[in-house]
């Protein structure tokens, strides 16, 4: 038998904040303070419950009465519809409508009619009927799987697509009834085709319903259009279920006059004078089209409803903003009172104590003024001119003022190689369209514009349909372009995967704005040592930058324009971002890292820096910062064979020239 005991749909997080603060916080809170612990404590806070309807706290199970009082209507039109199906199953089984379809035709109150067995006659339905390929059949499925699939979450309150009915019996009810009626007329109604509109407009109204219920004010006028509205999809269900039993009426009263007891007159809209409308005409028997143009009518109005209740909702927050502001503004003035008497009377005591503290000071130099200055003239003569450091000698000191600072960077400088390597082992693992895809990019006059200019660019790749697996088209591109680059040895190649870190760990210091700039910190660092011995690394220890840098990703990008300002004019940095809507973290640290590495870039205008960034988010940063950009089609005409030693050499053979600029430099 089904359940008709109202559940109260919650969600986990509560769309009031004020209520959800006093339920989770302040409660607790108070409880504490009054010594209330363990056991009494929780009874305590099982006492009551957050009712929107009310939009207040109640004692629990007030809203499951309220709710109850409010759907007596849809209630009674539920059992109704129950005996109606009772009596269509039995002529179902008399027509012998579940042998011809391989199912056995249940009636509601047998055990077993549930989502599962509305899903079985349904996909009976499409096994048998090959020729039935229109999107209502498609539709009413979709709308039963998505009540199986609430159901079988095994929820406590019925998160589905009728998000405000009472419990889920409405949903096994509807959905048997679909399914029966989707049997019967599978190859016996000449309208099967009407039939199946009529039932795809069900879920199609209902989904509107699901969009608009996710507002705050959910009031009791609500609830009761809800009602009407569910009211009027058992009408237009028992309008089919009476067309069908007339057209069989018709076709048998002929040979059986015993089957009239089966058939049940047709039903009347229930009025309800608490809903506007709801009494308009219940004194003529509706057909179908008139059931449906009713149950929309009753949609309109409860979307309507939404429209006030969101109103009612932005006027509430406009008050409470406008009394907010006042409250801060008293409070401002307050403090500006209090700090400016203190200031005042600071003021006056720091000025005795100044004048006594360079008393003192002037008593010591007095005093010691002679010696000082003898002190001083010995020093001057002592002290010997700086030694002149040889390329040699400061290659020596880079290395040590290096590995000093490496020691840090090292699980971050290895990683990027390591990735590298992995997306290239695995390059079989690319599809055919998907190396055709790779070898477009690569083949791109974007790409070989990028790599051919002689001013810093920021080139943008993204796909048409964004790739989940680590084995893909873009990382396969960038991790090519970052290891061969990085073979020459001619200029520094700075690369970060985000999805292969993110992979590896979500943890942030693993896959987060952090450990990608102390990544590109270690990369250019390990770069400086090994190639560019004439640079001063010595500059940045006595700075004290390196230790702020290890703090948070905002001091890592300061210590990494410090590294790029130091670097010879006219050399060239390639920084590769890849799959950087994977970065860990949050998007606006994401959002800001672009936006700081975009004015290094600008800043440090003695380099040639180019900037790659692959599948960023939509609405990034980078979108803006890109001179040159890519969109990659989810297909691609090719061979599906990539030469990688070919593109290897074309890689090299455009960035050539910039190989030759840095040998330049780094003899100077």
């Amino acid at each position: 038998m089904l359940s008709s005991t109202p559940l109260v749909y919650r969600k986990s997080v509560l769309s009031n904040p004020a209520a959800e603060f006093v339920e989770q916080k302040a409660g607790v809170q108070v409880l504490e303070q009054l010594e209330i612990h363990g056991e009494e404590a929780q009874q305590y806070e099982a006492m009551t419950e957050f009712v929107p309807e009310l939009d207040r706290f109640a004692a629990r199970g007030t809203s499951a009465q309220l709710l109850t009082r409010i759907y007596q209507d849809a209630e009674q039109s539920l059992r109704t519809f129950q005996q109606t199906l009772i009596r269509f199953v039995a002529l179902l089984n008399e027509r012998k409508i579940g042998a011809r379809l391989g199912v056995v035709i249940k009636s509601p109150t047998d055990p077993g009619f549930d989502i599962d067995y509305a899903l079985h006659i349904i996909s009976k339905i499409e096994e048998e009927g090959e020729n039935i390929t229109s999107g209502s059949v498609r539709s009413c499925k979709m709308f039963v799987r998505k009540w199986y699939q609430k159901v079988a979450d095994n929820k406590p309150m019925v998160d589905s697509i009728l998000k405000m009915i009472p419990n889920d019996s409405y949903g096994a009810l509807i959905s048997g009834g679909v399914a029966l009626i989707l049997a019967a007329v599978e190859k016996q109604v000449k309208e099967r085709e009407n039939i199946h509109k009529f039932l795809a407009e069900i879920p199609e109204r209902l989904d509107r319903l699901h969009r608009l219920f996710m507002t705050y004010n959910k009031s009791q006028r609500m609830h009761m259009q809800m009602n009407a509205v569910l009211v009027s999809v058992f009408v237009v269900l028992e309008r089919i279920i009476d067309k069908i039993t007339d057209t069989w009426t018709q076709k048998i009263m002929k040979h059986s006059a015993n089957l009239k007891a089966f058939f049940k007159p047709s039903t009347k809209l229930k009025c309800n004078p608490t809903i506007p409308g709801n009494c308009d005409d219940t004194s003529t028997t509706l057909t179908i089209t008139q059931a449906l143009q009713h149950f929309r009518d009753l949609v309109q109005r409860f979307e309507e409803e939404v429209q006030v209740c969101g109103h009612e909702r932005l006027a509430s927050v406009v008050k409470g903003v406008e009394n907010t502001s006042s409250q801060n503004n008293d409070l401002v003035s307050t403090c500006r009172d209090v700090v400016k008497e203190a200031i005042d009377a600071l003021k006056s005591s720091e000025t005795e104590r100044w004048a006594l503290l360079k008393d003192c000071l002037y008593v010591l130099f007095d005093r010691d003024r002679l010696d000082t200055k003898k002190e001083s003239q010995r020093r001057r003569e002592t002290v010997s001119p700086a030694p002149v450091l040889t390329p040699q000698s400061r290659r020596k000191e880079n290395k040590m003022v290096a590995k000093r600072w490496l020691k840090e960077f090292k699980e971050f400088r290895d990683t990027a190689l390591v990735d590298m390597r992995d997306c290239l082992d695995h390059m079989e693992q690319l599809g055919t369209r998907d190396k055709n895809v790779a070898q477009e990019i690569l083949d791109s006059e974007e790409l070989n514009s990028w790599l051919m200019k002689k001013k810093s660019c920021t080139f943008l790749i993204d796909q048409e349909t964004p790739h989940s697996d680590l084995v893909n088209p873009l990382s396969f591109t960038s991790a090519l372009l970052a290891i061969t680059l990085r073979s020459t040895k001619q200029f520094p190649i700075l690369s970060f995967f985000c999805m292969h870190r993110n992979n590896q760990s979500t943890k942030k210091d693993v896959s987060g704005p952090l450990a990608l700039v102390q990544s590109l910190n270690g990369q250019l660092l390990d770069f400086i040592c090994e190639h560019r011995p004439h640079v001063n690394l010595a500059e940045l220890e006595n700075e004290d930058v390196f230790d702020t840098s290890l703090l948070n990703y905002r001091t890592g990008l300061d210590f990494f324009s410090q590294l790029l300002s130091i670097l010879p004019k006219g050399d060239m940095v390639i920084i590769i971002l890849d799959t950087l809507s994977f970065l860990s973290g949050s998007d606006k640290r994401a959002n800001r890292i672009l936006k700081t590495l975009g004015n290094i870039m600008e800043r440090h205008k003695h380099l040639v820096i180019k900037f790659l960034v692959t599948d960023p988010l939509a609405g990034s940063p980078a979108y803006k910062m890109a001179g040159i950009s890519l969109h990659a089609q989810d297909a691609a005409s090719g061979s599906g064979v990539i030469d990688v030693e070919v593109e290897e050499k074309q890689i090299k053979k455009r960035c050539k020239k910039y190989g030759r600029a840095s040998k330049d430099n780094s003899s100077e």
